[in-house]
């Protein structure tokens, strides 16, 4: 189940997003929550910070939401991406049913 609380403000005044992360929970179990949000907000800055043409793109071809093996490996494509000249380029290898 998916934690549905309100934003709430900071004693800063800044908001404060909930957080559908536990400390305990598994890649998977996080990966699960995910894939139920809408893609708009797994993409947003809040979670990943995707470009907004990509979520366009996804939402025009219909998708609504993430695979769960997709919010496994996204996170970390994008921080490798993002510190790719520290250590340069990741290959990633995954494993899925295909629901077929």
């Amino acid at each position: 189940i998916i934690e549905s609380a309100a934003h709430s403000s900071k004693d800063d005044g800044t908001k404060s997003v909930p957080s559908i992360y536990n400390s305990h929970d598994s890649a998977a179990t996080r990966a699960l929550r995910l894939s139920q949000l809408p893609i708009a907000e797994v993409a947003s800055e809040n979670h990943w910070g995707l470009p907004p043409f990509l979520v366009r793109n996804l939402k025009a071809d219909s998708y609504e939401n993430f695979f769960p093996i997709q919010c496994m490996v996204i996170p970390d494509v994008i921080e490798s991406e993002r510190n790719a000249h520290l250590r340069g380029a990741r290959d990633v290898c995954c494993h899925a049913p295909t629901g077929s």
